[in-house]
């Protein structure tokens, strides 16, 4: 190793990012199961028999993979789309034949059949006859049900209540005209709300896989672009054209600042594994740039100084004296600051081994020899420079 340098950190594997990752996921986990058990008991409360597929065979362990949890995630959101979908359904064909029997019995003994609504009635318009022949409660009854089987699970309650006004207009409708156009604009309507559920549903999945995608991510972007994916995901939001360009432009930057924080994370532990005091907000600094200086009690006047430019990923570092700048110096201080800045490499060359085990890697992009430049001279004492310092740290943490 050498004098001043600079250093460009590579985050071979995040393993913070990893591991809150996967504390993420394991979460995600647990909330699809209350999910699915608030459901399955909302169901048995309304009478409503519900297939329930068992899982727990493909449950991995605490330690899988977090591509495993994910899958097993994915498993579960299935699990609770087919049973809301199911419970929707046999909801809305139980509430149907209830309202159905409701207005049959209120129609009935005004018309029963056709047969009989037309028996005394002669049209004074042959050419109108169809149009005027009217349908009995029960042939209307029919037709109505043949159109709401149709009827998936899934639908927003705006649909739910226009189909449900379209079914009680067309049983109370009994001249066949006005009958079968009511039927057409239900079974159009019935179309239509099961395509908006079947893209809704649609939407959810895909709010979901894009949700897994922020796992661990941390950031105000972050926390906005899951709180809207989290609204689609519970069908109270429309996925739009750009969301997924913009989850992919947060979850970018979220990394890259993931990638710094555990650079940081990682250089910081290894700095006090060799005994050296660093301060607060060291690991903000190589997300938000800045100035920071460490040192250990043997170095006495001596410290390691690190100017971090996010920006360009790479930091520099140099060894400082404590002392008047203005002061002159001698050979044998000289000497002295050769010997610290050589113990300093040591040091950090040890930092960097120890920081390549944890995944972080670097490169030198450039290096001065020791001792081919006079020592950098920083007013006041290292206590002087410490308090100060922490100052500043704080400053740039509450920023």
């Amino acid at each position: 190793m050498s004098g001043p340098k600079c250093t460009e950190l590579t985050v071979e594997e995040n393993l913070r990012l990893v591991a809150m990752a996967r504390a993420g996921a394991w979460d995600a986990v647990r909330k699809i199961d209350e999910r699915i058990r608030v459901l399955a008991a909302a169901a048995q409360e309304d009478e409503i028999g519900v297939a329930i597929l068992d899982l727990t065979s493909l449950r991995p362990q605490e330690n899988a993979s977090l591509t495993d949890i994910e899958a097993y995630a994915a498993a579960l959101r299935n699990k609770f789309a087919c049973m809301e979908r199911e419970i929707e359904r046999k909801r809305i064909t139980r509430e149907t034949s209830l309202m159905l029997s409701k207005l049959a019995e209120g129609l009935q003994g005004k018309i029963t059949t056709s047969e009989e609504a037309l028996a005394g009635h002669v049209p004074t318009q042959p050419a109108s006859l169809e149009n005027n022949r009217t349908l009995g409660v029960k042939e209307r009854r029919q037709k109505v049900e043949r159109a709401m089987a149709r009827l998936s699970g899934g639908i927003s309650e705006a649909d739910r209540i226009a189909i449900q006004k379209l079914t009680e207009d067309a049983l109370a409708a009994s001249p066949i005209g006005r009958f079968e156009a009511l039927m057409l604009a239900l079974q159009v309507h019935v179309q239509h709300a099961n395509e908006a559920a079947r893209e809704s549903a649609a939407d959810a999945a895909r709010a979901a896989e894009l949700i897994a995608q922020l796992r661990g991510l941390e950031g105000t972007d972050v926390e906005e672009m899951r709180r809207q994916l989290e609204a689609i995901e519970h069908r109270e939001l429309r996925m739009t054209s750009d969301v997924v360009g913009r989850v992919a432009d947060v979850e970018r930057a979220a990394r890259i600042r993931a990638d710094q924080r555990y650079a940081a994370h990682v250089i910081r532990e290894e700095f006090e594994r060799l005994g050296y005091e660093v301060e607060e907000g060291f690991e903000t600094m190589f997300v938000t740039s800045g100035r920071v200086e460490v040192s250990k009690p043997s170095m006495k006047d001596y410290m390691a100084r690190f100017e971090v430019a996010p920006a360009h990923g790479h930091f520099d570092v140099r060894l400082v004296r404590a002392g008047d700048p203005a002061a002159p110096v001698s050979q044998e201080q000289r000497q002295r600051d050769r010997e610290a800045e050589e113990a300093w490499c040591v040091d950090f060359a040890d930092i960097l081994a120890g920081a390549r085990k944890r995944k972080v890697g670097h490169r030198v992009i450039r290096h001065i020899r020791a001792g081919a430049e006079a020592m950098l001279v920083v007013g006041g004492d290292v206590e002087e420079r410490r308090g100060r310092q922490a100052v500043r740290l704080k400053e740039l943490r509450r920023n």
